[in-house]
């Protein structure tokens, strides 16, 4: 668990999404600073190293941790000039990459296939920082499938355009190429449309209804017909592909490159405890307005947090330990090797206490839906198998002594 979630939190409850007053929300760029003062003064230090997504990476932000001695990593947006020169110059070959280190990743997509990492360090930023650019092996094969998906796609519709072509809004060049616009947006560079038109004379006979035998046709206008073909540019193609899977970190430490990108990737752990503040334990909304209030709160829910990772921990640890190599709790039964507390929740649902009462008095009380999984699970996580039996009306207070459930 990391602190600079709780410290993260008291910034997102400030949002008006969280409170009943007008405060206007802020954006992630902003709060970054704050949020390491507070981490800073906290800890009583400022070598720690602060990780972030691309919205840390602004000159105001970088500049902050750095003249106060921070170090920081995050990665490098795609909207700066840095970024965007050095793929269009790897895209147009006039830079080339050499590789100096590699790390095996776990690809959580595909266990079989692991996601193997390249690093290598570029030219400093115009600020000075360190730029470790990264290539991923996932990332790369991810990009070419969505691609891919996209050009079929981008081929389907223009096939209708094709069948379609000079009837309804489709007689004009303009209707046309429009509607060509919407179907390649996402791959306009790869495709090339060839849209050409023919002038045809269309003769009508004069006249109201169904022309006579020997009636003599009369030329009316010329009407313009529509052909549209399109070519797929391999070249374009192959030339793109080449930045697939790359993406730049910025970093101030001393580290090795590879060590930058191995910190980096341990953000993932503190993104899956935000889902799990904001889907599972649904921190929002909080409709509080004093900051001790608002502490006191997301102190309970870090605590929370807390017990879901070690609950996850434990029963991911025990299962090793047993060679149990996964659990069937997830819907239709498909099996997780690694259970997170959103299936064990998800699993545990139908579990259900009944109460017979006779006014005030409680008659009896029985546990439904307790299966055999259920137990191996509770006897997995150290609890006693036999908990279930006794639970009675007001379990979820706290004990006074050893026989109270």
């Amino acid at each position: 668990m990391d602190l600079g979630f709780f410290f993260d939190n008291l910034r997102i409850l400030r949002d008006p999404i969280y409170r009943n007053d007008d405060t206007p929300p802020k954006n992630d760029d902003t709060t970054h600073q704050p949020n390491w003062d507070v981490l800073r003064e906290f800890l009583e230090k400022t070598d720690f190293i602060y990780i972030a997504d691309c919205k840390l990476c602004s000159l105001a932000n970088l500049s902050h941790i750095h003249a106060h001695g921070g170090k920081f990593i995050t990665v490098i947006p795609s909207s700066v000039s840095e970024h965007k020169t050095f793929l269009k110059n790897i895209i147009s070959g006039k830079e080339s990459i050499e590789w100096t280190d590699t790390y095996i990743g776990e690809n959580q997509r595909d266990a079989n296939e692991p996601n193997i990492f390249r690093v290598s360090e570029g030219e400093k930023s115009r600020d000075g920082y360190r730029i470790i650019w990264v290539h991923g092996s996932f990332k790369d094969k991810t990009q070419k499938r969505m691609r891919s998906k996209q050009i079929g796609k981008a081929k389907q519709e223009l096939k209708k355009i094709q069948n379609g072509l000079n009837k309804r809004n489709l007689r004009s060049r303009s209707g046309i190429e429009k509607k060509i616009n919407q179907v390649t947006k996402s791959v306009k560079e790869l495709i090339t449309i060839d849209l050409t038109e023919e002038n045809i004379p269309v003769e009508k006979h004069s006249g109201k209804g169904r022309p006579l035998k020997n009636a003599l046709p009369v030329e009316c206008k010329q009407v313009v017909k529509f052909t549209l073909n399109w070519t797929l540019d391999n070249n374009e193609l192959e030339k793109i592909e080449r930045a697939d899977g790359l993406y730049p970190l910025i970093t101030n430490t001393d580290l090795e490159p590879i060590e930058v990108l191995k910190n980096y990737k341990n953000q993932a752990y503190l993104e899956k405890r935000f889902y799990n503040a904001k889907s599972i334990l649904e921190v929002a909304p909080v409709f509080l307005k004093s900051p001790k209030r608002i502490e006191a709160i997301i102190f309970l829910y870090f605590i929370a947090l807390m017990i879901i990772g070690l609950v996850e921990r434990h029963l991911r640890a025990t299962m090793k330990r047993q060679e149990i190599k996964a659990l069937p709790i997830r819907p239709s039964k498909m099996k997780t090797k690694n259970p997170t507390w959103k299936s064990l929740s998800w699993f545990f649902r139908n579990i259900q206490l009944f109460i017979m009462r006779d006014g005030d008095l409680v008659k009896d009380s029985i546990v439904k839906g307790v299966t055999p999984l259920h137990r191996q699970i509770i006897g997995l996580l150290g609890v006693p198998e036999t908990l279930y039996d006794g639970i009675k009306d007001g379990w979820w207070n706290f004990a006074t002594d050893s026989q109270t459930i």
